[in-house]
């Protein structure tokens, strides 16, 4: 048999070929594995790296370096710190590699964050994101409804898989027992198994009609609401019985709340009583947004954009509009921050069910807009802000 040694130029064309093919295939999982994202609604407030910021957990799939470059880490539970003033992603962690239904901040106390999902509680330092304890353990229930804070003790509770409720006591890692009134009331309110239809319970829709205001009340007396339109025809934002400002343009119009949920356990007799979800636990009811600050936020859909959202920001003072946020797929909640900003958990339009942007309107219109859980094209977490 004769032994030859192929050609320089065959050697070479080889290894371009092979170099050229696993490039494309790099480049094309960059370019068609954009993440899916969804982030809670339930998130707390820290001092970050000298910032005010919001701490909030998400899920993603995808923005990963597929193979044979990356791993197969394609499903996360993440946590992320996003400044409230400039929208800045002060850190990113990862939790774990497997994404649930659910997730959401529970408590910040003593520079931890309390951190529960449908893979159980875990516990992070603000400062860095740093993860202290990823896990209570096997015998705790894998499910973010299978935890909650109860302010009573100071303490996040916990379900375990045998039905028992435990604490862990705020600034802390440990586990406590806790007294037989307080596991009662936790036992029948806590849920063991994780569910999709728990998701998107911060909705003015899930606000039992004896607990929905007909408006927000400021301290002199005056109502502020929106007319429906069988009330009035004109599309106008009013104060103590006279136009504020004007809607033009908008129908759907309503003011936005913050809906706040409430414990079945912590529920006083008038919410129970007015009533508690089928499938939550929680009783749910909306409260005035902005008002304390001087502002009021309206929605509504543009006329000639039936399906997509717009948010107006308006001076309860002047009627004037301060903010506009404009081509929104929606927003699963609005809540107010401790510096005096609101903060919309939402979609961008053309985005689907990817609830990945926090929008912070100030009181004085200054708006910023960071969509979390994006990747670079090394598969890097990074965010993008914009200021609409």
């Amino acid at each position: 048999m004769i032994n030859r040694k192929a050609p320089l130029w065959q050697v070479t064309g080889a290894l371009v070929v092979v170099f050229v093919s696993m490039g494309g295939m790099f480049v094309s999982t960059r370019l068609t594995n954009r993440p899916m994202v969804s982030a809670g609604p339930v998130v707390g407030y820290a001092t970050v790296q000298d910032q005010d910021a919001v701490v909030v957990a998400y899920g993603r799939s995808g923005g990963t370096v597929g193979p044979p470059f990356g791993s197969h880490d394609h499903w996360q539970e993440r946590v992320a710190a996003i400044s409230l003033d400039s929208g800045e992603l002060l850190w990113d962690t990862q939790l774990h590699d497997k994404e649930g239904w659910e997730r959401g901040v529970l408590a910040v106390a003593d520079g931890l964050a309390y951190v529960a999902s449908d893979k159980g509680l875990s516990v992070l330092k603000v400062e860095d994101g740093t993860v202290v304890d990823d896990s209570l353990g096997d015998d705790f229930v894998q499910s973010f409804s299978g935890y909650n804070v109860d302010p009573r003790i100071d303490a996040v509770v916990a379900l375990t898989d045998s039905g028992e409720v435990e604490a862990v006591p705020l600034g802390t890692t440990e586990i406590a027992a806790v007294t037989d009134d307080v596991a009662d009331a936790w036992r029948t309110t806590l849920i063991g198994d994780s569910a999709p239809t728990r998701d998107a319970d911060f909705g003015t829709i899930n606000v039992d009609p004896a607990a929905m205001p007909r408006g927000m009340v400021l301290p002199g007396g005056d109502l502020i609401s929106v007319p429906k339109p069988y009330q009035s025809p004109d599309p106008q934002l009013m104060r103590g019985g006279r136009m504020l400002a004007r809607l033009d343009g908008l129908t759907n119009r309503e003011l936005v709340y913050e809906v706040v949920r409430t414990p079945a356990a912590l529920a006083t007799p008038e919410q129970l009583k007015e009533g508690i979800g089928m499938f939550n636990h929680h009783h749910s009811s909306a409260v005035p947004l902005g008002i304390d600050h001087g502002v009021v936020l309206v929605k509504g859909e543009p006329v000639d954009r039936p399906g997509i959202e717009e948010l107006r920001l308006f001076d309860i003072e002047t009627g004037d509009t301060r903010a506009v946020i404009d081509n929104l797929d929606g927003y699963v909640r609005a809540t107010a921050t401790p510096d005096g900003s609101i903060l919309v958990i939402g979609a961008d339009r053309g985005r689907g069910l990817d609830n990945d942007r926090l929008i912070v309107v100030h009181p004085d219109g200054r708006t910023t807009m960071t969509q979390i859980g994006d990747t670079d094209f090394w598969g890097r977490t990074r965010a993008n802000v914009t200021a609409p």
